[in-house]
């Protein structure tokens, strides 16, 4: 059956005149913890995943505190979802499921959840504290069986999601600013000689790679950049060919895959003492000179390792010889730098296109979780833009190039 044919149905069973009747009777209950209380009964029919179809009568008041008493088509309250004040985000904050009991009882504790709601809200202890305000006999809170969920226990079961929680989990996230200021801070370091190695872990795409490199030309020292997948004899004919310089070692996290080019990056990392790095073949290496490569050296130059990896999957013998950063960022975070950077993305490209792109990201991750937000994310959309004069169009290629699959 189709949706509308369901909202057909449900408008059958439960009328309009059915829920302005609810909606006055809740106003009634509840106006005098509200001052003045606004209601829309038939606001919106829907059914979230696991859950049957519901009819809801929206409330709000002066100061936006709005919740919402959803119904089932034959009449019976299901849930309750409260959005908090300063909210943007169109899902509810949280969602209260009735089960059983007094529905005089949760007459009483709605508006207290709906100043503040949250997960951890102690519904008995609420509800007997508002039983001996009013003086009432009956202070426990067992005439009530509630459930309180937010929106994401709501969309547990649904693996993409549960998909991009887990990658974004992963990662321990920070303030931008401070983030980015120390990562400056231990790269200059390095570039000064006081620290012969940095390994740099987080989210792909927030920026790492542009601050070391960018900071590196500025200070004119001498580095090599190595991306891509790296073997350990690799790795070792590149520190050798490259002794005495920096080197940078960027997207090359396939070298955890093997003990030899762990072992060798080990080496390379090391802050105490002499370096010597040894590779013992029985074939003789040759650098791209043709000279013949010693079975071990001195290595003398430094080392910045950069890797897309949670710093928490990074072996720890590695972590100890050298200095550590996690740069990762929250959505809201990524699309403040988004906002930050962007006269600085595609310089060529009209500023009103890219504040156009910059927009469209913004609106998609509102309707969506699947959003990959980083500084890639923004030149894909910005050139789709620009290229693309129908916005419609321009909106779902924006959403294909820039989602996890």
């Amino acid at each position: 059956m189709k949706f509308e044919d369901w909202k057909i149905m449900v408008r059958e069973s439960l009328s309009l005149n059915y829920l302005r009747e609810k909606g006055l009777m809740i106003k009634d209950k509840l106006e005098k913890d509200f001052e003045r209380l606004y209601f829309i009964p038939d606001f919106d029919t829907f059914s979230r995943n696991g859950e049957p179809l519901q009819q809801s009568v929206l409330f709000t008041n002066k100061e936006l505190k709005t919740f919402s008493f959803n119904y089932t088509e034959d009449g019976k309250l299901f849930s309750i979802d409260f959005w908090h004040p300063k909210a943007k985000n169109p899902k509810p904050s949280i969602t209260v499921y009735y089960h059983r009991g007094s529905l005089e009882d949760l007459y009483l504790v709605v508006p207290e959840i709906a100043k503040n709601p949250k997960v951890g809200i102690d519904i008995k202890s609420l509800l007997s504290m508002k039983k001996s305000e009013m003086s009432l006999t009956e202070a426990e809170g067992e005439n009530i069986d509630i459930t309180i969920k937010t929106p994401k226990d709501q969309l547990d079961a649904d693996p993409e999601v549960k998909k991009i929680e887990k990658k974004t989990q992963e990662y321990d996230f920070a303030d931008p600013d401070t983030i980015f200021d120390d990562l400056k801070t231990y790269v200059n370091l390095v570039i000064k000689g006081s620290q012969p190695s940095l390994l740099i872990t987080g989210s792909p795409g927030v920026g790492k790679t542009h601050v070391v490199t960018e900071l590196l030309r500025d200070s004119r020292k001498e580095f090599i950049h190595v991306k891509g997948k790296s073997t350990a004899m690799g790795m070792y004919s590149t520190l050798y060919e490259n002794n005495g310089k920096i080197v940078v070692f960027d997207d090359c996290d396939s070298v955890f895959a093997s003990d030899d080019t762990v072992n060798i990056l080990k080496g390379a990392l090391d802050s105490y003492g002499e370096r010597n790095i040894s590779w013992i073949s029985s074939r003789p290496m040759k650098t791209s000179a043709g000279e013949k490569i010693p079975n071990s050296f001195t290595f003398t130059g430094s080392v910045i390792f950069i890797s897309n990896l949670p710093q928490r999957k990074i072996d720890d013998a590695i972590k100890s010889r050298s200095f550590v950063i996690e740069v990762a960022l929250t959505p809201e975070d990524m699309l403040k730098k988004m906002r930050k950077e962007l006269p600085n993305v595609l310089p060529s490209v009209p500023k009103y296109l890219k504040q156009t792109a910059l927009s469209f990201i913004e609106r998609i991750s509102n309707k969506t979780d699947k959003l990959e937000l980083n500084m890639r994310t923004l030149i894909k959309a910005i050139k789709i833009i620009e290229e693309v004069d129908d916005l419609s169009v321009a909106e779902r290629l924006i959403m294909q190039q820039c989602s996890y699959k």
